[in-house]
């Protein structure tokens, strides 16, 4: 049955309620505290020089690291010579490596990757824990308020100094196999975190690398990722 093309569109009316206080209380009952985080963040995350792979642990001292980027780390002054031209052309300041000890000191934000990792890699239907396995996480710092957000996106511009920030994924993308032929220092890095995983009795449990990076930047920085069996099991 046809109908007149001059006819009156109907008009269909929907009632919404806001969310914001509902996900604000959520989020403060699911959220770590501050402090919480910032007793975590101090010694999560293990570092290792950016030539040789020796890691604080094995020297047994702090190593030292980039004066200028601070997202790459040595044990000598002749492994950062070395390294030096590799590094040069993406050595530029960077925030990073605080704003990565964040992330994995959140325990939900780390179940979440989790999450990414075992559906992406299909982990509930295959075993996977004598291969590594990589995927780049792209973040990016962005106003938590949706209307400070719709401005900037529009090229209005904000009429407020400060904004309040968040930390959002943006991208989550499994690498290839040749990708991971291109890496050998991601494998060298995987099988460190393999044998300490295995030697705390989990030897059946997933070890997958983030390689997490800035939306618009050159920079990254891996981070080893021990998927743990019950986070499967849930």
């Amino acid at each position: 049955m046809s109908s007149s093309p001059n006819a009156p569109t109907p008009v269909q009316s929907a009632h919404a309620i806001h969310p914001v206080d509902d996900s604000e209380a959520c989020f403060d009952i699911l959220a770590p505290s501050s402090k919480d985080i910032r007793n975590i963040r101090s010694h999560i995350l293990q570092t290792f020089c950016s030539t040789c792979m020796m890691s604080e642990k094995d020297l047994g001292q702090q190593l030292r690291t980039c004066g200028k980027c601070h997202t790459v780390w040595y044990c000598s002054k002749e492994c950062q010579t070395q390294n030096w031209p590799d590094h040069k052309p993406t050595c530029r300041e960077s925030g990073l490596p605080k704003l990565i000890r964040t992330l994995i000191s959140n325990e939900v934000l780390q179940d979440i990757l989790h999450l990414c990792f075992i559906l992406h890699f299909n982990l509930l239907h295959r075993s996977i824990f004598d291969e590594p396995f990589v995927a780049r996480v792209i973040v990016a710092i962005e106003p938590s308020g949706i209307l400070d957000f719709a401005k900037i996106l529009l090229g209005k511009g904000l009429d407020k100094k400060k904004v309040q920030g968040m930390l959002q994924f943006n991208r989550f993308q499994p690498a290839t196999a040749a990708q991971l032929e291109s890496l050998p220092w991601h494998r060298e890095m995987w099988r460190r975190e393999r044998d300490r995983v295995d030697s705390e009795d989990f030897r059946t449990d997933p070890v997958a690398l983030m390689d997490i990076a800035f939306a618009c930047g050159q920079h990254s920085i891996a981070v080893p990722v021990h998927i743990h069996s019950l986070a499967m099991e849930q």
